[in-house]
């Protein structure tokens, strides 16, 4: 099976160096191997090139009629009969010379290593399959096209291994049955002044198996009728004048007639779809003729680079077709013939003149191929460009894609059952609850009433004595407290600050009256800790066993909060003996007040608030998969406004004690639930916890966070956060798999590959990030390592 190296040039220029890569590929689409590289800068060769071609046209000049901008010059025949032993030829030699040497030291091994191993495995293969194989030049650059790349040392050894040069667009063609029982030429003979065209029209002629059609000097119209032809053509031909212009070629008709590219490109198009896969332009200065005619996506084009003396056109012609027209590949004809050219050393540089254009999907069709039959070798290489196909069905591809993504999907599931993957995607569901949009204001029914260090000194200042040095509150400053907060007429009243020790026996009085006061304790339980025996709230006597609240939070390994503790059931032994935690009391009560609503059990023991159901973390919910998960536990949909702080609106407890609540307040608070504690630092007071936004609160806000997002589910239909069951989960990481896989078959080349990965990451992610908004947390870490881990193993399964 034939192979074709294809060398990409790719962004650069020749001061700074160009990105390059090698890929092989199977001539049926398979693609072994691709090598990215940099091909190092070369100041000189531009002004080398244009050095040897500005020498060229004094010498070639001489010999024939050629035609810039339209114009035409005529050459003295006295002086054409002394300047081939002229000094001109002889300068003309050397800047050859200087070309090849600078051409092949460029080539050379660089610093670049991956330089070095893309000349290293382009040897390999050249030494494996030198009968097999082609080499393609890739690029954009037209001044890249003309350098003399047949000169690569790699070469040397290989006289049968052709050159062809493509742009980097391409575009496959579709399959095209040959019916004819001879090759169909249709050869168009231009202006032929001062040139000899009758041994191209006899080097045509002596073909076997052909079917020529010969036109002499038409007008425009007669050539696009023949193109137009509905037997279709095989190889367009043409000799005559022709010329490069800014942006298309031109060929001369006649004297008085000529086209560029463009006045018949329809009829070439329409030639392309009957069938036409060769088209040889014999004639001057054609760079321009094949790079419009390959954005017609023909299969091959042959055109002469620069200006060509008569004689060698005439030569290569025949050499070409007659190696060609004797079953040799196209590549090695072209290859052969532009050896022989070197007899003509009055025109050095004559070998680099003949080029090769051709659409890298398509195989070159062989001189048989051309006739009776369907051909194989015209097949395209796919029928979507696509590098990585295999010789075998496209059903084969898909069923090992489906298994290999399968097993790796696995693989990936029982590692991530394993609580391996938790870590990370834990930090994915915090970078998610960055991303989503804030909330608009803070919760209106919530207000904190904050201590902080100076509030403490305040209290001393006013000789409002603490009962202990770790109160952060006294008993006259909660009693004055309560006293301007009855303003508000709080619906519910929380105080998050531990009191063991109990109230005054006035406060108690008062407090114990108030249905809608609630005080914590800290459980011994949740510590794991076995010096520590949990922190009592006040007697029973004082406040009833009904309105204590633990304060417990729930900590991930990493020390985030991340979940809601709603009940547990705590030790007999422990002092902080009650069943619900202080933000669930809170938001009950308030909507027991409110709404005339009370928390029900389902038949699955969850948590329902009227039509809403409070959906309990397990050991393995989403990126939980490693769990404690006693008591009742859900996920904490946090509130941010502008920070996890601003949940509620809040005021210091001296401001409050000094001045009283504010009218502005009192107007956007009305009947609240009001928390009391202490935002203090210090060693006595310290009650700060992380929170998915890289920012610690204090624990009242936290108690804030709980308690509004119970309450805003409820009236506001604010989600809660969720999560997919274990079989949806499994389905979507088992689909990126899939994807991974799909897109490795279905992607053009290595470059678009990773663009394409890296585009379905990002889609995954935003398939994550908008349902997250919407309360659903999905796996986000493991399909995307399925989608990588895939994508890379299928890629080297293909290509080895």
């Amino acid at each position: 099976m034939g192979r074709v190296a294809i060398l990409k040039i790719g962004h650069g220029n020749f001061q700074q160096g160009f990105e390059v890569s090698l890929e092989i590929k199977e001539d049926r689409g398979q693609s072994l191997v691709e090598i990215e590289g940099k091909l190092p800068a070369n100041t000189d060769i531009e002004n080398l090139y244009q050095s040897w071609q500005q020498s060229f046209y004094r010498v070639t000049g001489i010999y024939r009629k050629i035609y810039r901008n339209g114009e035409s010059w005529d050459i003295d025949e006295s002086i054409a009969t002394n300047i081939a032993n002229s000094d001109l030829v002889t300068d003309c030699w050397q800047k050859v010379q200087r070309l090849e040497a600078n051409m092949q030291s460029w080539l050379q091994p660089s610093a670049d290593i991956n330089w070095q191993k893309i000349r290293e495995r382009l040897a390999q293969e050249l030494a494996r399959n030198s009968q097999e194989i082609r080499l393609i030049i890739k690029a954009r650059k037209e001044e890249l096209w003309k350098l003399p790349w047949h000169l690569w040392d790699l070469l040397s050894d290989y006289p049968d291994v052709g050159i062809g040069y493509s742009t980097n667009e391409h575009y496959t063609l579709p399959l095209i049955e040959t019916t004819h029982n001879k090759v169909r030429i249709l050869a168009v003979f231009g202006d032929s002044k001062n040139i000899d065209l009758t041994e191209d029209l006899q080097a045509i002629n002596d073909l076997k198996n052909t079917e020529p059609v010969f036109l002499h000097q038409p007008n425009s119209r007669e050539l696009i009728q023949k193109l137009r032809d509905n037997e279709g053509w095989d190889i367009f031909f043409f000799a005559g004048h022709s010329q490069s212009e800014t942006n298309a070629g031109r060929i001369y008709l006649s004297e008085r007639e000529s086209l560029t590219n463009d006045q018949f490109k329809n009829a070439l198009t329409e030639a392309i779809s009957k069938g036409l896969k060769i088209a040889i332009f014999n004639s001057c200065d054609g760079l321009k003729l094949a790079q419009r005619l390959a954005d017609l996506h023909i299969p091959v084009v042959i055109v002469m680079q620069e200006i060509v003396p008569d004689l060698v056109a005439q030569s290569f012609l025949k050499e070409f077709l007659t190696e060609y027209n004797s079953g040799q590949p196209l590549y090695t004809a072209v290859r052969k013939a532009q050896a022989r050219l070197e007899e003509f050393t009055d025109y050095p540089g004559a070998t680099w003149l003949p080029l090769i254009f051709q659409n890298p999907t398509v195989i070159p069709p062989k001189w048989n191929d051309f006739l009776s039959v369907t051909s194989d070798q015209l097949t395209p290489q796919s029928s979507k460009v696509v590098p990585f196909q295999q010789s075998k069905p496209q059903w084969y591809r898909l069923v090992q894609v489906v298994l290999n993504s399968l097993a790796i999907a696995t693989l990936i599931i029982g590692v991530r059952c394993l609580g391996i993957l938790q870590p990370l995607e834990l930090y994915a569901y915090d970078r998610l609850m960055q991303l989503c949009p804030g909330e608009g204001k803070p919760d209106p029914r919530i207000l904190v009433v904050t201590i902080d260090n100076s509030d403490i000194k305040y209290q001393e200042q006013e000789g409002m004595k603490h009962k202990s040095s770790l109160e952060s509150l006294s008993d006259r400053a909660l009693n004055k407290l309560l006293d301007e907060l009855e303003k508000l007429n709080p619906t519910t009243i929380g105080l998050d600050i531990y009191r063991p020790a109990g109230f005054a026996p006035a406060l108690s009085s008062r407090l114990q009256e108030d249905e809608g006061f609630f005080v914590i304790c800290k459980a011994h339980s949740v510590e794991n800790n076995q010096d520590f025996y949990g922190t009592p709230p006040p007697q029973e006597k004082e406040i009833p066993k009904q309105r204590w609240g633990f304060s417990d939070v729930l900590l991930d390994q990493d020390k985030v909060v991340r979940r809601h503790l709603l009940s547990m059931i705590s030790e007999s032994t422990d002092p902080c003996d009650t069943e619900y935690s202080l933000s669930s009391l809170l938001a009950l009560h308030y909507l027991s007040q409110k709404q005339d609503m009370t928390a029900k059990l389902t038949s699955k023991g969850e948590w329902q608030l009227k039509n809403l159901i409070l959906k309990r973390l397990n050991n393995h919910s989403s990126g939980y998969q490693k769990l404690d998960d006693r008591g009742y536990q859900i996920l904490l949909n946090y509130r941010s406004y502008s920070s996890p702080k601003t949940v509620a609106n809040s005021i210091s407890l001296q401001k409050v004690l000094e001045e009283g609540i504010p009218s502005t307040l009192v107007k956007r608070v009305q009947q609240p639930i009001i928390l009391i504690g202490t935002i203090a630092r210090g060693e006595k007071y310290d009650d700060f916890f992380d929170t998915p936004y890289g920012e610690e609160i204090p624990g009242v806000f936290l108690q804030a966070q709980m308690v509004s997002q119970i309450i805003s589910a409820v009236l506001d239909e604010r989600p809660l956060l969720w999560w997919w069951s274990n079989w949806v989960e499994v389905l979507w990481i088992w689909g990126a798999s899939m994807v991974g896989g799909i897109l490795v078959i279905f992607t053009t080349h290595g470059s678009c590959l990773v663009l394409n990965v890296t585009g379905s990451l990002i889609g995954i992610l935003a398939i994550c990030l908008v349902l997250f908004t919407h309360g659903g947390w999905i796996p986000l870490i493991p399909p995307a390592l399925a989608l990588v881990i895939t994508t890379i193993i299928t890629y080297k399964i293909i290509r080895n």
